[in-house]
């Protein structure tokens, strides 16, 4: 099927809250996407896939106009159809919401100043920000698809659904695949899903949320942002398929602090490098309420932070923690 060809309607700068580093926000060191997998980054400059209210896919060029210190973005809106005033307005707030251009993290930034552990973090990622999904169903498909499994096999079954599955746009001259909605993972057959997209186990989990999104009993991302991360958490953790860890893989929170094997070793070495490895459950407790103490609610961002820095801060320590 031929991509749907868009054209630009509108034009926009926004002016994020400084220090604000687009760059290391919309294209992570790790090497995880923004909004989604197809997007093309290159030169400070980025081409992805917004979703309007109708959930019709939009084309998005972003790039930084200004520094870090003093930060501008501009942008350009693809579409079909020119935009009207509040469907142009509640895109323009969604873009802000995701690239979290008015997120203060100088609470993080003085917090940092006093840790070993990411006061020269904060330096080499100087900054950056977490960025979110646009919507809730992105954020547990990212968590469906990291439940045991490398970064490598997350992409892997990531990029086989939006081949499969996504929604060819063309704009600018590049042409990337839109975000999927959730009625065409209804419509889509467990098998085609377990192995066409590589997904195993885990297609059982989606579908069975995406049964619960179509009769309106799944909860929203605003909703989820307001609530107290506890009782968020909880909430997300009565679908099927989403435990702790994928839970807090999904929030928005700041105080979200996902651990599985891999990040449990990573931590564990940082916070306890003297100490033998204990048992998984046993580390996963500890390195929790570790980060939880040392980082409070912006261990999150300490999270983020660490995996994106992993190979400088293995050199500055001594550790082995890639």
């Amino acid at each position: 099927m031929p991509p749907k060809e868009l054209r630009p309607v509108a034009s926009f700068e926004m002016p994020p809250l400084p220090p604000y580093n687009f760059e290391l926000t919309v294209h992570k060191p790790l090497g995880y996407h923004w909004l989604n997998p197809s997007e093309i980054y290159h030169a400070g400059t980025i081409w992805t896939a917004i979703e309007l209210g109708s959930e019709e896919p939009a084309g998005l060029k972003l790039k930084t106009v200004g520094t870090t210190d003093s930060p501008k973005i501009s942008g350009i809106i693809f579409s079909r159809e020119k935009l009207g005033g509040d469907e142009e307005r509640a895109l323009l707030k969604n873009v802000a919401r995701c690239l979290e251009l008015n997120v203060d993290i100088s609470g993080f930034y003085s917090m940092a100043e006093r840790d070993p552990i990411i006061k020269q973090i904060k330096v080499d990622l100087y900054g950056m920000r977490c960025g979110q999904h646009q919507r809730l169903f992105h954020n547990i498909i990212r968590a469906i698809t990291m439940q045991w499994a490398s970064l490598e096999r997350t992409k892997q079954m990531f990029r086989l659904l939006f081949q499969v599955y996504g929604r060819k746009i063309s704009f600018d001259g590049r042409q990337i695949y839109a975000w999927f909605t959730p009625r065409q993972i209804a419509q889509a057959s467990l098998k085609d899903l377990q192995e066409k997209c590589k997904l195993g186990f885990r297609a059982k989990h989606l579908k069975a949320i995406v049964n619960l999104i179509d009769k309106g009993d799944f909860p929203s991302l605003e909703r989820l942002n307001e609530m107290p991360f506890a009782d968020a958490k909880k909430e997300l953790m009565r679908l099927k398929g989403i435990g702790e860890y994928s839970a807090e893989i999904a929030l928005p929170h700041t105080e979200r602090f996902p651990i599985d094997l891999w990040s449990a070793k990573v931590f564990w070495s940082l916070f306890f490098p003297d100490r033998a490895l204990p048992p998984l459950k046993v580390a996963t407790e500890k390195v929790r309420t570790h980060a939880e103490e040392r980082w409070k609610r912006w261990r999150g961002y300490a999270f983020i932070y660490v995996i994106n820095d992993l190979s400088t801060l293995s050199n500055r320590l001594g550790l082995e923690l890639t």
